[in-house]
């Protein structure tokens, strides 16, 4: 049982876009490795609009599939399923992201990004022990403003 039954969830803001300029051209530079291990770029195409937007993103990988989470509004453009580019460990991968609307899940993500790298656990807004696990309940009160988005990679 957690300890602390009523959490407010009070999520860390987004990075002002002079930062997420300066992130995209370190993650696109040989330079990617000091951050390219949980971060990277995923690039979509709107669906009314068709124009194209990349966005930083946290990501863990689980074999031939890559989870990302997000609270901005960006992944509805993914619904029904799209094709996207990655910016995945230096290099440029195609895949296929669809969002995900499971609870269970987006809490076990959150969970393995914020307990892979404590720094996560304000933007998830998640607290954590001494020995840096996730607090359960702060994980389910966090999966409840996030969406989960799944990207299958896809093999050239």
């Amino acid at each position: 049982m957690s300890e602390h039954p009523s959490l407010p969830f009070h999520p860390y803001p987004s990075p002002p876009a002079c930062i997420s300029q300066t992130v995209k051209l370190l993650l696109r530079s040989p330079l990617h490795v000091l951050m390219s291990h949980q971060t990277m770029l995923l690039t979509l195409q709107g669906r009314k609009t068709g124009k194209t937007y990349t966005v930083v993103v946290t990501y863990v990988q689980d074999g031939k599939m890559v989870f990302v989470l997000s609270r901005a509004n960006w992944w509805k453009n993914l619904r029904g399923g799209t094709h996207v580019l990655l910016q995945l460990r230096g290099k440029g991968v195609r895949g296929f992201a669809e969002p995900i609307f499971d609870q269970s899940l987006t809490e076990q993500k959150i969970t393995q990004i914020v307990e892979m790298d404590s720094r996560e656990a304000k933007y998830f807004s998640v607290v954590l022990d001494n020995r840096k696990r996730a607090d359960p309940a702060s994980v389910k009160l966090s999966a409840q403003h996030f969406i989960l988005i799944r990207i299958r990679l896809l093999v050239a």
